[in-house]
């Protein structure tokens, strides 16, 4: 067996029990460009370069493996489905706080393939209630004037200088409808 349709296959599982295991088995693909995706309700869809500015600053090149970059691309190319990209924070006096994320080379390797907007679940905990906060509430705007704002992960200087996390800082992103 070729790398790629193992990569394939491994993409294409790996879809395949993220939408099991979130009890959502429904074949839910969306094909918004050219990479399949397993989705599930309340995914918001950004612009990978917009997913990328909560984890990443513009020089943390050096913290990517592009190795496994060019592996996803690949497999993307030959039609595997990949799980969503994530986002998880908290909520705290009515801002939202990412304070992890999933999905940085996949990102990449769909941006490399000309892809304008990539899935993105959110999970956001309330600090006051400890209860999930539904994803519509956080967006702002309406109809194609949809935004998402977060303020990233305060990481320590460590952290961003050997992995190239993005300092703190308050981001507000368009939303696809």
């Amino acid at each position: 067996m070729s790398t790629r349709l193992a990569l394939g296959a491994i993409g294409a599982l790996a879809g395949l029990v993220a939408l099991w295991s979130r009890g959502s088995l429904r074949g839910d693909r969306n094909t918004k460009g050219k990479v399949q995706w397993s989705t599930s309700p309340g995914v918001i869809w950004m612009h990978p370069l917009d997913f990328l500015a909560f984890t990443s600053t513009p020089s943390s090149s050096r913290a990517i493996d592009q190795g496994k970059v060019d592996e996803y691309e690949a497999a993307m190319k030959e039609g595997a489905t990949f799980p969503a990209l994530s986002l998880e924070g908290e909520a705290e006096d009515g801002r939202v706080f990412v304070v992890m994320h999933n999905g940085r080379h996949r990102a990449l390797a769909a941006h490399h393939l000309g892809e304008r907007l990539v899935p993105v679940e959110v999970f956001i905990e309330d600090l006051d209630t400890f209860k999930p906060v539904p994803v519509d509430s956080l967006l702002e705007g309406s109809g194609s004037e949809r935004f998402f704002a977060a303020v990233t992960q305060p990481y320590d200087e460590d952290e961003i200088d050997e992995y190239g996390y993005a300092e703190s800082r308050d981001l507000r992103v368009k939303v696809a409808p």
